[in-house]
This record gives structure tokens, C-alpha cells and sequence, in this order.
């Protein structure tokens, strides 16, 4: 698939820094509130991977404490 730039923000304000990353999309498909996507990371901005793999990990197991 195509290859895309993904920004994915791992707090609940716009003003943090996002996790840059590209992905190769796998699939796509038409919801009833638009469209979805899946991919497969094929790189990430130097630290983002473990900034993603902590938030991922609190959004898991909410009683750990949020990422820094």
C-alpha cells in the first residue's frame, strides 16, 4: 500500500508534541461516519516509539500513571 505520514497525539491537549511516524497502509475501509484505516508503522521520529508504547500501555491499564 501507500505510504503515509501519521501524527498521532498521546495527551489530551494539542499544545504537546505529537508522535511523528510514516505507515504503509494495509487496509482501508467506508464506515457510517467515514473512512478507517490500517497500517503498519515504517518509521518513527527518534523516542516516539516508546512515547507511543506508553501511551498505548496507560490506554491498556488505566491504573498506570499517565506517560511523561
Amino acid at each position: 500500500g501507500e505510504e503515509v505520514g501519521v501524527w498521532i497525539y498521546v495527551s489530551r491537549s494539542r499544545k504537546d508534541d505529537h508522535v511523528r511516524t510514516r505507515a504503509q497502509v494495509v487496509w482501508n475501509e467506508k464506515g457510517r461516519k467515514g473512512h478507517r484505516h490500517g497500517g503498519h508503522f515504517v518509521w518513527f521520529r527518534e523516542k516516539d516509539q516508546d512515547r507511543l508504547r506508553a501511551f498505548l500501555a496507560v490506554m491498556k491499564n488505566p491504573t498506570l500513571p499517565p506517560p511523561p
